[in-house]
């Protein structure tokens, strides 16, 4: 008996028989019994509501991506595969992890996923495959296939909907989607207020700082950096930064050692689980070290995750680009 009108009938029930010459509770039977008998009724009444609550059939909700893909479910979804590190991260951070049936092999945060069943998304990405494991839906980051590639999955059968996080408003967007999707839509709001109001606070601090030239490095063979486009873009900006390569029309740009050298940037970010790749990258491009950002000492290794995966830690990696950027920002 947890509800309001409960706790409400047994407060009036221990007042209503107290003897204040005894001062102890003493039950008259004759004079209780209406009183009973009205408890009797209301916890009676309550019980049948909850009762009929749990036996009503759920509700079927369909859920639409941003494509325009849908999935129709009853209630929310128990069974989800999800093919993408940074959806399989996001349902974990709004507690729907014990809801995913599978992941992709590329998934490996957090640590509790390696309890998962891995699904190849070059081999396995078919409904022999997946339909042995009953999902209710099935998420895949949005490009990894062309429309013509998921309508051939949905027309066998399989619940296909992408999930696209081009921008940080996507990446809310995103959060609020499964939180839906998997019945999590409180945590899920949370989670995405909370990035959003860590974000403008990051932009209210740098958006009247200067803007140092600034490059992210993403691979060396070919040599190319983020371009104009996209969320990497968006990051430099809101972090306090002026992109080198933000006239390139992509958001990723192949470049060359006498380009990036001309372009003076005065800050290098290279996302990379290997600490050594700086060095490496000397070697390769000798220019390099002849750059502001080589002389300044100012070439930092980041964790790749905080750059490259759209999910709860990308305002973690827009905090470290703006307090690298700008070093008195110590408190974001």
């Amino acid at each position: 008996m947890n509800g309001g009108w409960e706790k409400e009938v047994l407060n009036l029930l221990s007042f209503a028989t107290w003897n204040p010459v005894k001062e102890t509770h003493t039950f008259d039977s004759m004079k209780s019994f209406p009183f009973l008998l009205l408890i009797l009724l209301v916890l009676g009444c309550s019980n049948d509501r909850k009762d009929r609550i749990r036996s009503a059939p759920l509700l079927t909700s369909t859920f639409a991506d941003q494509a325009g893909n849908t999935v129709s479910i009853k209630g929310h979804a128990e069974r989800i595969i999800s093919l993408s590190p940074s959806i399989t991260e996001t349902l974990f951070a709004i507690g729907a992890g014990n809801q995913i049936v599978a992941r992709s092999e590329a998934c490996d945060f957090p640590e509790d996923v390696f309890f998962l069943p891995s699904v190849s998304l070059e081999t396995d990405l078919s409904k022999e495959a997946l339909s042995g494991l009953n999902p209710q839906v099935i998420l895949l980051p949005d490009g990894i296939l062309d429309q013509e590639g998921i309508s051939q999955l949905r027309d066998a059968g399989l619940p296909i909907l992408t999930i696209r996080t081009e921008s940080l408003s996507e990446i809310y967007e995103s959060i609020r989607l499964l939180g839906k999707l998997s019945g999590k839509n409180e945590p899920a709001n949370q989670l995405a207020d909370s990035l959003q109001q860590k974000e403008e606070l990051i932009v209210t601090r740098t958006e009247n700082l200067i803007k140092y030239g600034t490059v992210i490095l993403v691979e060396s063979a070919p040599l190319t950096v983020t371009g104009g486009a996209g969320l990497f873009q968006e990051m430099i900006d809101k972090a306090g930064g002026k992109n080198r390569y933000a006239e390139a029309p992509s958001v990723l740009y192949s470049t060359t050692e006498e380009e990036l050298y001309t372009m003076k940037p005065e800050y290098i970010f290279v996302p990379s689980r290997e600490q050594q790749v700086y060095q490496l990258l000397i070697e390769q491009y000798p220019a390099l070290y002849e750059t502001p950002a080589a002389t300044l000492n100012q070439v930092f290794i980041m964790d790749p995750d905080l750059i490259y995966r759209p999910g709860p830690r990308i305002i973690e990696g827009l905090s470290q680009l703006a307090k690298t950027l700008h070093s008195d920002l110590t408190d974001l």
